[in-house]
């Protein structure tokens, strides 16, 4: 929905990312804590947190390139910020 050229359907397909994100950061660790034996259950949240921090470092280091002179006349780098999250 983000890569259609129209302002709105920018911003719902922003909205809709976010609050799935958003779901994903509350229902992970509750899930992790229902299915992980109870002395593993620290290394596993660790590993969840890390993980979404990280993807989001990811994408704000993506975001810096957009207002990059030199990146952002390409008329491919805005398609790598998108698609990068699927080789993840």
């Amino acid at each position: 929905m983000m890569a259609i050229k129209d302002v709105t359907m920018i911003n719902v397909g922003r909205f809709l990312f976010g609050f799935s994100c958003g779901v994903f950061a509350c229902a992970v660790p509750k899930m992790i804590e229902e299915t992980v034996p109870n002395h593993l259950l620290g290394q596993f949240g660790i590993v969840t947190n890390l993980s979404i921090t990280f993807g989001q470092m990811i994408s704000i280091f993506a975001g810096v390139g957009l207002t990059s002179p030199t990146l952002s006349n390409s008329n491919y780098y805005w398609r790598f910020v998108f698609l990068f999250p699927l080789v993840l």
